[in-house]
């Protein structure tokens, strides 16, 4: 069953998230990491998205090295 915003937060809109907005549940524990501002992230996401920037950041390098 799709998560849609009605069933993640609840009739309100006010409830706890229990997914991301990639479908990965925030509920489990260390499933959440705390930014410096507060805010929550899911840690798939930012690993994913942290890999995603070694990646381009390497590619980045190798060809400024070929180049």
């Amino acid at each position: 069953i799709p998560m849609t915003p009605t069933t993640n937060k609840g009739r309100r809109g006010w409830g706890k998230d229990t997914h991301c907005g990639r479908g990965h549940d925030l509920l489990k524990p260390g499933a959440v990491i705390l930014t410096s501002t507060g805010g929550r992230k899911c840690r798939e996401c930012a690993a994913y998205y942290e890999r995603e920037r070694y990646e381009a950041k390497r590619q980045a390098q190798i060809q400024e090295q070929t180049a």
